[in-house]
């Protein structure tokens, strides 16, 4: 009997040991592959539901009007044309009586990192770049004004940043129509 209860204590202890031993890591390492596992399930359903937003949103851009979306691309456009922008503020000028010149362009730097950031409305910052636009003008204040006017009604997004406004001494002495020179600095925008 006493070998019965030596052998049944060994037994025991056997069978606890075997299980810290062997079975306890093993069952560590089955509860991290099943967390794992249902963490790339919610992954894999999140990548579900995000394709299908996709797939809306997709569907909404092939309904929309593409007159409205050559508007959207002349209003932010996905890269910049100094070209066109230059000629298209000339022949605003042009059409206003305004005689632009001296066009110089340069591109604003980037937003720092920090604004780059998820706004609280969820959009992303800093997902724009700008171009700095400056010109010479000559012309009447009225028709300076009109230029003005159509910059702003313009389909392309420019914002005039600053301008300077100086009395031309010459047509006043001339006695010609009052014509002033003006310096304007604008600012344009397009999508990364």
């Amino acid at each position: 009997m006493r070998n019965s209860i030596i052998i049944g204590a060994v037994l025991i202890a056997g069978a606890i040991g075997l299980f810290f031993g062997v079975t306890e890591p093993q069952w560590q390492i089955v509860q991290e592959l099943e967390d794992r596992n249902q963490r790339l399930d919610e992954a894999l359903t999140r990548a579900g539901d995000l394709q299908e937003v996709r797939n809306n949103l997709r569907s909404k851009f092939n309904l929309m009007d593409p007159d409205d979306l050559d508007r959207l691309e002349k209003f932010l456009p996905d890269t910049i044309d100094s070209v066109r922008l230059i000629l298209d503020v000339d022949n605003l000028a042009r059409k206003n009586n305004i005689a632009a010149s001296s066009f110089s362009l340069e591109t604003v730097a980037a937003p720092s990192p920090a604004s780059n950031s998820v706004s609280e409305g969820g959009a992303e910052e800093g997902v724009y770049a700008t171009l700095s636009l400056s010109l010479a003008a000559r012309g009447s204040y009225e028709d300076f004004i009109l230029f003005l006017r159509d910059i702003e009604q313009s389909l392309r997004l420019i914002d005039v940043v600053s301008f300077d406004l100086s009395r031309d001494e010459e047509a006043v002495g001339a006695g010609r129509n009052l014509q002033h020179t003006y310096q304007v600095a604008m600012r344009t925008y397009w999508l990364r």
